[in-house]
């Protein structure tokens, strides 16, 4: 994660518990992707990530926003994160998918 996550997730935080819309939503995220630089995805990112930032920009349920962050889970890799969120990964990604209809 960059500098700028690390100052600037607290109020990240804040904002993603005041969201309303899916729209709200999927600009989080996109500032969550952002915000963790090149090195926190795996190679298929680069070529997934304008499809994975259109479909954001075109959501409009939260079924498409929950769709959207699994892919980007999904390209996430271990280095970049912790090892609290590697024992939280496997029911976060259940109650994701579901709420993706997957």
């Amino acid at each position: 994660m960059s500098d700028g996550w690390r100052v600037g997730r607290d109020a990240w935080l804040v904002q993603i518990n005041d969201v309303r819309t899916p729209e709200q939503l999927a600009q989080a995220f996109l500032a969550l992707e952002s915000s963790m630089g090149r090195q926190a995805v795996n190679d298929t990112w680069v070529s997934m990530r304008d499809a994975w930032v259109a479909g954001l920009h075109a959501a409009d349920d939260a079924a498409d926003v929950a769709q959207a962050l699994l892919a980007l889970e999904a390209a996430t890799t271990w280095d970049a994160v912790s090892e609290l969120w590697m024992d939280a990964r496997d029911p976060w990604v259940a109650q994701l998918r579901a709420a993706a209809g997957r």
